[in-house]
């Protein structure tokens, strides 16, 4: 840690003046995803912080450059018993993936920088909550290691990102694809065309349309998730709040091109929706609607599959499903990496006391999840957030 100088950022103001800072952060680390850029950070804070206490960590080198952000704040549960500091904030609305954004040269250093800083603050939080961090890097094994050597009792509750590679050319992509999903990319085009519609794909590139666009997303996302289809989709724009943090990190992203608004048209008539997220070469599908008059003809699929064409020939090597092993992601070839939500305690007794209330909560949640059938001969033990501490 020698040589590495922290502070503490706690206003909006104060997260705008390391604006360029912070970008060129982002583009240093290969591995960041388009959910640590300021803007997506920032435009979160302004909508979603007000009832928060922001706690930004910010590590800078010997030369001040800027090596890693741990974007916090704290907030309380249980009736103001608790006190909670999570990566981000509690809820993470609309956020994917919560990470430290740091340097890879430093990564062990920042890591424990980051620790002790948090074990310092210890006073004023009872639960550390870092939520959906990636099992790919030094971070999480080398929080393990700080949690163990401090004392700490650590909750480990995995999940799973949905990613894959991309080739060189839709041919290669499609010949990876199941004979199944082979069959279904072209089928549902061609019964399109059959019956006489022609479909194409419209990508919004002009900031006059982009509130447009939003308005169009938004009517296909909430029609989507009212209609009876089957297997039931949420809303997840219900709120005004949701909606107007929807309409500021879309603004901000789609000013350097890091937002494609995407359509499909069916005859001159827009019929599906998908806000595509695009980051370092890896493109996201975001949350997406459809007229669910078409949802017999496989809209979402034919638009899901001119978006990665968009993707393959603009030379983006990753496609990105995001979290939860959903079948129709596996169907587009994506594999399953291992993501951890984690929970820490300190030694301090109001501190595990919240441990044991969060852990006591998560376990029953996973148990009904998953809860037995006891009409079946054999039944199979599903895992329970795993823990890592002294015992009590």
């Amino acid at each position: 840690m020698s040589g590495l100088a922290l502070s503490l950022l706690t206003t909006p103001d104060e997260l705008a003046s390391i604006k360029a800072e912070w970008q060129a952060l982002a583009a240093l680390v290969d591995g960041s995803t388009v959910f640590q850029s300021w803007e997506w950070v920032f435009s979160w804070y302004e909508h979603f912080g007000r009832d928060k206490h922001l706690q930004v960590l910010a590590v800078r080198d010997g030369g001040g450059q800027l090596i890693a952000l741990a974007p916090c704040s704290r907030t309380s549960s249980h009736g103001g018993v608790f006190r909670l500091l999570h990566l981000l904030g509690r809820g993470n609305d609309l956020t994917e993936y919560v990470q430290v954004l740091s340097h890879p040269n430093y990564a062990r250093p920042v890591t424990r920088a980051l620790f002790e800083a948090w074990h310092r603050m210890s006073d004023r939080w009872d639960l550390l909550v870092l939520p959906s961090l990636p099992d790919d890097g030094q971070f999480v094994a080398d929080l393990r290691r700080q949690a163990e050597a401090h004392g700490y009792r650590m909750s480990e509750e995995p999940n799973v990102r949905m990613s894959r590679t991309l080739p060189q050319s839709w041919q290669q992509f499609y010949r990876s694809l199941s004979k199944s999903m082979k069959d279904n990319v072209n089928n549902y085009v061609n019964r399109l065309r059959r019956a006489g519609h022609r479909e194409s794909l419209s990508v919004v590139d002009d900031a006059a349309h982009l509130d447009q666009a939003i308005d169009v997303f938004l009517d296909l996302h909430q029609r989507r998730a009212e209609a009876n289809l089957g297997r039931r989709h949420e809303n997840r724009f219900a709120t005004e709040q949701r909606r107007a943090f929807l309409r500021s990190v879309a603004r901000r992203l789609f000013a350097r091109g890091a937002l494609w608004p995407c359509f499909l048209e069916v005859d001159g008539e827009v019929v599906a929706a998908q806000l595509c997220l695009a980051h370092q070469r890896r493109l996201y599908l975001y949350y997406s609607g459809f007229d669910p008059a078409w949802a017999r003809n496989g809209v979402m699929t034919i638009l899901t599959r001119r978006c990665i064409e968009r993707a393959i020939e603009l030379g983006y090597r990753e496609l990105d499903l995001l979290l939860g092993p959903d079948y129709e992601k596996q169907r587009w070839g994506a594999a399953p990496s291992v993501v951890f939500n984690l929970a820490l305690a300190s030694p301090r007794l109001r501190s595990r006391a919240a441990f044991h209330i969060y852990h006591a909560r998560h376990s029953a949640a996973a148990w009904m999840t998953h809860k037995p059938d006891p009409s079946s001969t054999t039944s199979r033990s599903e895992p329970v957030p795993s823990v890592t501490g002294e015992p009590t």
